[in-house]
């Protein structure tokens, strides 16, 4: 791929890209952003920067009309009318301000639905009407605004759940909220801030009329939602009601809409989960893919703190959840972080000294994501470093890098906990398979959601048994299928009706009451490909 070399003020980042996308599109994706605002369009003139090295496209149109002669003869181009084709160098004439929330949420923004239902008769008073889609995970919350008419995405962004203070799984959180009523009003007014501050960065970035968001779809897991509506924590902590449906979406948004900024009369969907620990994202996910239109086994998994899957036989429809904790999120890790700029998201060793990283947005290495750490370990079993059982050959309690700086290296405890959170996801879909009588090989497609999947080396998921060991081409990677799948019932009645209509269809296996959970979890904590049942 080509790269992109960029400079601002002392700092500089190289970045990878394709054909096809605007130096402004490429920034987007990065801490390196220009000023804008006219969402690219080349009307505002604020995307200043200076070409230093390379071929680029002639000057546009909308350039001449925002920069002078001078400007022109010292190489100053608007990012977004910038198309890059080979590797480029440029310097940044006007940075953005630092924002702590990144511009890629790793979804798709595809459907299975082609016709929009939308009725501008609805809004007779604005122009455009816009949406707001919102996905509450346990580590990173993510946004999406656009056009209800077209569906075309004007703006997105993904930051770190401020709950973590709280603890970085749904139990610690729910405690904290059930122990006192502050820390309840607390954990609820963390996430309706957070979203208010993501609405502000979006509408400074990218002009955006907030009145003009008048419809609204939040999904997540059944816990945040509880936290969000600020209702319910204790049920959530009964075991017995665990595969049962508690109310945790009723709520009055009228405060809400005021603190976003929204219109009004906005109308907020809610969205509700499937039972305690089976929230609507993954609802959401098998709306998206249309998995219940196969007439053939399939398995969505939608990775995550607390990762949920879905089995669809062709006929029964079947949910659980596996809590691997935050090791697909990277964190947990001695080095390890989310899969933004400079984290290792793909590793192949040539020798046991010589390795290949690639880094998120090929910047300077920083540490490992999840999708890292999967390689490393598959790489390290190739090589006979590390066994199966997950212990270094050598005794060692950890296994250095070959990276001069900074010094990054694998402990056996990082290991471990990818063991117990990949034998969490395979267990789990052992199990459901088990339900209906069908072998893991007749699975016709696997579905992978969330950002952990973004990365995924399919290879190397199968060879540590992360994932089923079917043919990679029914292997099928989507990106925040929770959150495109929020799109799709925003903007779809269709789509919103059959959630509906999906309530009594639903088969929630709670692992919990798995008598064989124990055995299979054991034997699937080996670092070697999924065994059949």
């Amino acid at each position: 791929m080509a790269k992109l070399s960029v400079s601002a003020n002392d700092d500089h980042i190289t970045v990878e890209f394709k054909r096809g996308e605007s130096v402004k599109e490429i920034l987007d994706q990065t801490s390196f952003r220009v000023r804008s605002a006219c969402r690219g369009f080349g009307a505002c003139g604020l995307c200043k920067v200076k070409v230093i090295k390379g071929e680029v496209n002639k000057v546009e149109e909308a350039e001449k009309l925002h920069l002078s002669q001078d400007e022109l003869n010292s190489n100053i181009r608007l990012g977004c009318q910038l198309f890059p084709e080979k590797d480029l160098e440029i310097k940044i004439i006007n940075l953005a301000p630092v924002s702590k929330w990144r511009s890629k949420t790793f979804f798709s923004n595809s459907s299975i639905y082609k016709e929009s239902t939308f009725d501008q008769n609805e809004y007779p008073s604005i122009a455009e009407p816009l949406a707001l889609a919102i996905d509450l995970g346990t580590t990173n919350i993510s946004v999406v605004v656009f056009s209800l008419k077209f569906g075309q995405v004007l703006a997105e962004r993904i930051i770190n759940n401020p709950q973590t203070k709280y603890g970085d799984n749904v139990i610690s959180r729910l405690i904290s909220a059930n122990e006192s009523k502050e820390s309840a009003k607390e954990l609820q007014h963390m996430i309706i801030e957070i979203i208010a501050d993501g609405l502000m960065d979006i509408t400074t970035r990218d002009v955006i009329r907030l009145n003009d968001i008048v419809k609204v779809g939040i999904v997540g897991n059944t816990t945040m939602l509880s936290l969000l509506s600020n209702k319910n924590q204790k049920e959530l902590l009964n075991p017995k009601k665990w595969d049962k449906y508690i109310d945790v979406v009723e709520f009055d948004e009228k405060e809400w809409i005021k603190r976003w900024g929204i219109n009004r009369d906005a109308r907020i969907l809610k969205i509700k989960p499937i039972a305690t620990f089976v929230g609507s994202d993954i609802l959401a996910g098998i709306i998206t893919t249309g998995l219940m239109q196969e007439n053939r086994p399939s398995v969505l998994v939608d990775f995550g703190t607390n990762s949920e899957i879905a089995l669809w036989t062709g006929k029964e429809l079947l949910v659980t959840s596996a809590s691997g904790g935050p090791a697909f999120e990277g964190t947990g890790f001695k080095f390890g972080m989310p899969a933004v700029s400079g984290a290792i998201y793909s590793a192949n060793i040539k020798n046991s000294e010589e390795w290949e990283f690639k880094a998120v947005d090929n910047d300077k290495i920083s540490g490992i994501c999840g999708s890292g750490i999967i390689d490393i370990i598959a790489n390290l079993i190739d090589e006979n470093i590390l066994t199966q059982t997950g212990s270094f050959n050598q005794k060692e309690q950890k296994w250095d890098l070959p990276i001069k700086e900074p010094d990054l290296y694998i402990t056996k405890h990082d290991i471990d906990l990818i063991q117990r959170a990949k034998a969490a996801i395979i267990t789990g879909i052992d199990i459901l398979c088990k339900e209906v009588g069908i072998k893991t090989d007749s699975l016709q497609k696997v579905f992978i959601g969330g950002a952990f999947g973004l990365y995924l080396n399919i290879e190397n998921s199968k060879k540590i048994g992360l994932i089923p060991n079917i043919k990679n081409n029914n292997i099928k990677i989507i990106g925040n299928s929770a959150l495109n799948g929020c799109i799709d019932i925003i903007r779809y009645r269709e789509a919103e009706e059959y959630i509906a209509q999906l309530e009594n269809k639903i088969k929630i296996v709670n692992m919990s009451k798995v008598d064989a959970f124990d055995l299979l979890y054991l034997k699937n904590l080996f670092l070697k490909p999924a065994e059949e049942l």
